[in-house]
């Protein structure tokens, strides 16, 4: 093979090894490099489906969760595979910044999720807070509340209503075949149904066995989640109550929200440093960080969740017989936490298309995937061309600075800036 060639063909395998998830905590937080040594990368082959459902779901996150207990809740028999739905796995930390946006309130209402969702919240958010170096903080309140949602508790909360709701939840991992529109489970039984469901998160690993990823055309930023706990009297002086603190600098940003129980941190850094080295840029623009020791860092990082890359961009939301949802259909900025928000939303776009298809006898479900994409991109166009903006800004630290600036005598450029980056 000439040489050319041969590293092309590395060069795709590096870049497909990058979307799984597990380098973050292994790699990043230490080397700042990508591992050779993933799991997930080898081809599927063809077994006969000796096992069918209506609907499968792959991916029990609030995406998957929010799907799965909804659709058993209308009737329509559901499989949802997800292998850390056991107490062991569920309490792993998992990269979110914690933060539901007010504007989902109808959606997680129209999918029965409103007790469940309430009681998993922590703390109220009503006051957010933009900061660059060198520059007066925006702060401003929120026009629709939010709620701080733990994921290690939302998430297994929802998996129970699922449970509840009649949904069968099997503790495995599965990977979709486009080819067949089957899917195998990873004690190899093969499975079959009218429509499956992809809501794996970001560098979905269903989307990319789809085709449906823009496998070229992937972020160069990676995002970590950790806690401090507040029993350090320093940890509680990083935060504000009930406001979300976005700090922003040079190769990245940081969010920080506080609980019960701790302060929460979602930081988002470039490709080719290390964590640490993210943390340091940040420390050396925000003082205040100072008060978290090198050995406090540490010990919040043993218990880190990591994504990336983000962005991660999908060519469509859905395939013939296949829809995805929440991350993986696409995800663009955490900076503006819609990340809860859109899983939601989504979750409740479809269930308004298959309620429709039933509701019409059609006799099976091979149409909800073109009227849940149209329907979608109608639904997430303003939400994702705001994103596309604040990512621009938040990526160029120093013109938001001066925005900042110029924002303490504009009080109308005050109010544009946080509209942009919280509605």
């Amino acid at each position: 093979m000439p040489i050319g060639a041969d590293r092309r063909r590395m060069s795709a395998y590096r870049r497909e090894k990058m979307c799984d998830a597990a380098f973050v905590l292994e790699n990043l937080i230490n080397h700042g490099a990508m591992s050779e040594n993933l799991v997930g990368t080898q081809p599927l082959t063809k077994h006969a489906a000796s096992n069918r459902a209506r609907v499968i779901v792959i991916g029990g996150g609030v995406a998957g969760g929010a799907a799965a207990s909804s659709l058993a809740a209308l009737g329509v028999d559901t499989v949802l595979f997800e292998p850390r739905c056991d107490a062991e796995h569920a309490s792993r930390m998992k990269c979110c910044g914690h933060c539901l946006h007010g504007r989902s309130a109808s959606s997680i209402a129209a999918l029965g999720l409103e007790r469940c969702v309430r009681a998993s919240a922590s703390a109220e958010i009503a006051f957010t807070s933009i900061e660059c170096a060198h520059a007066r903080p925006l702060r401003s309140p929120l026009a629709l509340r939010g709620m701080v949602v733990r994921r290690d508790v939302l998430d297994p909360a929802i998996l129970n209503h699922a449970r509840t709701c009649g949904a069968r939840i099997e503790p495995l991992s599965a990977r979709f075949d486009a080819s067949t529109r089957t899917v195998r489970a990873s004690d190899g039984s093969v499975w079959s149904a009218e429509l499956v469901i992809g809501a794996d998160g970001i560098s979905s690993r269903v989307a990319r066995d789809a085709g449906l990823a823009r496998t070229g055309e992937q972020g160069r930023r990676f995002g970590i989640a950790f806690d401090f706990p507040l029993e350090n009297p320093a940890v509680a002086q990083l935060v504000d109550a009930n406001t979300v603190h976005m700090l922003v600098a040079v190769g990245g940003y940081l969010g920080l929200v506080r609980d019960e129980t701790s302060v929460h941190a979602a930081m988002l850094f470039d490709a080719g440093i290390s964590v640490r080295e993210a943390w340091m840029r940040l420390t050396r623009a925000f003082e205040r960080l100072e008060a978290i020791s090198p050995k406090a860092l540490s010990a919040a990082l043993e218990n880190a969740g990591g994504a990336g890359p983000i962005p991660f961009r999908t060519r469509a939301a859905s395939s013939e017989g296949l829809v995805l949802l929440g991350d993986a259909a696409g995800y663009i900025e955490p900076f503006t936490g819609d990340g809860m928000a859109c899983a939601f939303e989504g979750a409740a776009i479809l269930l308004n298309v298959v309620r429709a298809s039933l509701s019409r006898g059609e006799r099976d479900l091979s149409a909800v995937p073109a009227r849940y994409e149209q329907q979608r991109r109608i639904a997430f166009a303003a939400s994702e061309r705001r994103c596309r903006r604040v990512a621009w800004l938040a990526a160029r630290p120093r013109l938001l600075r001066a925005a900042l600036r110029a924002s303490t005598v504009s009080p109308a450029l005050a109010r544009a800036l946080v509209t942009s980056a919280t509605r």
